[in-house]
């Protein structure tokens, strides 16, 4: 499955204090989340490099087998 390519960012919403999540890269072309709480609008905005952080450790030859399987099954569950 693919999604929309980083970054995303997070800022105001119609309904302060509220934040919303902006995934396309255009300013003139928002695309926004419906509200939500500020600190879930950073962890969603963060999305795209978690990923990615997370698939650079499945790079790590030290990393034990049962680690790996944990962290693919969590990328795939992520990524459906």
């Amino acid at each position: 499955m693919t999604h929309t390519p980083g970054p995303w960012r997070h800022g105001p919403s119609l309904s302060p204090p509220y934040r919303c999540v902006y995934f396309s890269r255009k300013r003139d072309e928002p695309y926004c989340t419906s509200p939500l709480e500020p600190g879930d609008a950073k962890l969603i905005a963060a999305a795209p490099e978690l990923l990615a952080a997370c698939m650079m450790v499945l790079d790590d030859p030290g990393l034990t087998a049962n680690a790996n399987d944990v962290i693919r099954a969590a990328i795939e569950s992520a990524t459906k």
